[in-house]
């Protein structure tokens, strides 16, 4: 255990004074090594001069960059899969409400987010597979096509019964 007693300065040395210098400068030889090795050597010699080349490549060419993501999305394509998806999210929608007037908003909500985890990784999956598919081939296209079309369905059927204002529930409190 430390004591509690003050520190008490031996010496106060007012500012811009020099410190006094130590009392036993250190000697020019220590008396290493032990053994008397003899006289010291030559200096060492000067260090080599470095140089250091540096090239930074120039930007790709303007034309090599590929376009921004919004200019790459196909928006016909989006569009025709909220339209066929809306009328596949009807059962499902009316599927999650029961489930919300019956379970409540927390099972609706895990009854909603399960099927739609697994639609969105088997969408991940078949879009993985068109891709590197040969294209020739149309079912990979096809199959990636419906898991986009069933993915657009269940996130307008959740969106359609269970709406926003639950994130309000969850943070407030409130529940209807």
């Amino acid at each position: 255990m430390t004591s509690r007693r003050p520190i008490i300065p031996a010496k106060v040395i007012p500012g811009g004074q020099q410190p006094p210098a130590p009392p036993n400068p250190p000697s020019a030889n220590p008396g290493w090594p032990p053994l008397g090795g003899g006289p010291p050597g030559p200096p060492p010699a000067a260090p080599p001069p470095v140089y250091v080349h540096v090239s930074i490549p120039p930007d790709p060419p303007e034309k090599d960059r590929t376009p921004p993501w919004w200019t790459r999305v196909r928006w016909g394509h989006h569009l025709l899969l909220l339209a066929l998806g809306f009328p596949l999210s009807r059962p499902w929608a009316h599927v999650l409400a029961d489930a919300r007037s019956n379970a409540g908003l927390a099972g609706a909500w895990v009854i909603a987010v399960i099927p739609l985890a697994l639609v969105a990784f088997w969408d991940n999956v078949c879009r993985i597979r068109a891709r590197h598919s040969d294209p020739d081939l149309w079912m990979p296209r096809i199959r990636a096509f419906v898991a986009r079309l069933l993915l657009y369905a269940a996130v307008l059927a959740t969106g359609l019964a269970l709406p926003l204002a639950t994130l309000v529930y969850g943070i407030t409190g409130v529940h209807t």
